[in-house]
């Protein structure tokens, strides 16, 4: 597998960075603020299962981020490139289906009869 623009992939250094500073946040986050006498509260180290889940949203965008960049790099599975050239006939059929197609001249009608030319000539 190659990638069609490789340069692109130094994007990815985004997400990594955006990574070091969360973590960042979240260690400069976890000093107490708090004066209290004793630091009991802080030594019980109990995670919830809600805490972690706080940072899933953040690991889903980060993701996403780096899917993209993936993805705008343009990852192609062979470096083979075949070229296709065919040559076909293009038909445009216009009709007209204003009023003055439902005269009598023809049986039924003008409209009808075109129809019935257009699916004659199409088979």
């Amino acid at each position: 597998m190659f990638f069609e623009y490789p340069k692109l992939l130094w994007l990815l250094a985004v997400p990594a960075l955006l990574v070091l500073h969360y973590i960042y946040l979240e260690l400069s986050r976890r000093h107490p603020h708090l004066r209290v006498s004793t630091s009991v509260p802080w030594t019980v180290r109990g995670r919830s299962f809600m805490s972690i889940l706080r940072h899933v949203p953040f690991l889903l965008r980060t993701f996403a981020l780096v899917m993209i960049v993936i993805a705008i790099a343009r990852p192609r599975s062979s470096q083979e490139m075949e070229r296709i050239d065919t040559e076909g006939i293009d038909i445009i059929l216009a009709m007209d289906v204003s009023t003055s197609m439902l005269a009598r001249d023809l049986t039924p009608d003008r409209i009808n009869a075109s129809k019935d030319i257009a699916i004659h000539i199409h088979l």
